[in-house]
Formats: structure tokens, sequence, C-alpha cells
């Protein structure tokens, strides 16, 4: 606003200087000058209104591309306060706003769906595969003859284990994506961690 308040006070404090100037090589009756510059006059005040006006319907689409940049997506812009084609671009704007709202709700719902999907699947998985731990670490524990089935049994028991531990980091990893995992700070060893 402040840009365009001095360019058009330059731009007009030139052209009275130039008129002044040809008044002065050129002279026309008082009547006739004066008349000329109240029709000058009139010119700049529409002119300068217009553009006042383009301004300021400029400086709110800024404002409104701005707020959308900077994440505010529930930013509407008032399209009754602009005209041509500032009208549509606002319109494009708030549909701009709409659009990515929207798909912000979806990616949201999706990623809930995922989370519960996980958990649905894990806790499903766990219930047979506690009987299988049971069952397995109950086979092992029986005398038996034949060594080959201890050892099967215990292969199971250890493989099955592993799939419980997997699935447990499973949900836990679920919940952290979610930010639905509590975390608390904890010394540690760092040559352990980048072992790990």
């Amino acid at each position: 606003i402040w840009k365009t308040v001095c360019i058009a006070g330059v731009i007009c404090l030139v052209e009275y200087i130039f008129m002044q100037i040809m008044y002065a090589c050129y002279p026309l009756p008082g009547a006739m000058f004066t008349l000329w510059l109240v029709f000058w006059g009139a010119e700049k005040v529409i002119l300068l209104s217009f553009l006042f006006a383009l301004v300021f319907q400029l400086r709110n689409l800024k404002k409104a591309g701005k707020a959308l940049a900077e994440g505010n997506l529930e930013y509407q812009v008032n399209e009754k306060d602009f005209f041509a084609d500032f009208k549509e671009h606002a319109q494009h704007l708030n549909r701009i706003s709409e659009g990515v709202n929207l798909a912000v709700q979806e990616r949201m719902k999706s990623e809930h769906f995922k989370t519960e999907l996980i958990t649905n699947v894990s806790h499903d998985i766990k219930t047979p595969l506690t009987s299988i731990i049971n069952y397995s670490d109950l086979l092992s524990k029986e005398e038996c003859d034949n060594e080959k089935v201890t050892e099967y049994a215990q292969t199971i028991k250890r493989q099955s284990d592993r799939l419980k531990k997997l699935i447990e980091d499973l949900v836990e990893a679920s919940k952290a994506s979610t930010g639905s995992l509590e975390v608390h700070m904890e010394e540690c060893e760092v040559e352990v961690l980048l072992e790990q």
C-alpha cells in the first residue's frame, strides 16, 4: 500500500509539474486551464480509487495465501469483497483450503483405520499364538524318549516367542506412529544403542 501511495504520488506530482510547465510555455485562458485541472483531478481521483481498491484486494489475497501456506486450513476469503478476476482467485483459494482440509481429514481417518487394523489383527493373532506357546512349553517339559520331538518342541517355543515379540513390537510401533505412546526420558549407553 505504501509503495502504491508513493508511486502514485510521484506520478501525479510529475504530471502536475509537467502541466504547469506546459501552461507556462503555452498559456491557456484561465477558465480553460482551471477546467483542465478539474478534469485532471477527477481522473486522478477515479484512477487512484480504482488502484487502491485493487491494491487492497491484492493485499487480502496475499494474506489468504500466507494463512494457507502457514497451515491455517480453516481460513476462508470473503469473496464478496472482490470483483472480476480477483473474485475468481479468491474462490480458488477457498477451494484449495477446502481440498487440503478434506485431504488431511481423509489421511487422519486412514491412519486411524490402519492403527485399528494392526491392533485388531495382532490381538487376533495373539490368541492362537498364546496357545501354541503354552502347548510347546508343555511339550518341551514332557519326558520323551525321542530327542527329535523335544528339539522340535523347543524350536516351536523359541520361534513362537519370537513371533509374539514381533507382534508386540508392531503394536508399539503402530502406537508410536499415531503419537499415542507415552515416552519417558531415560539414560542409555550410547555404545549399546549404536550396536542395536
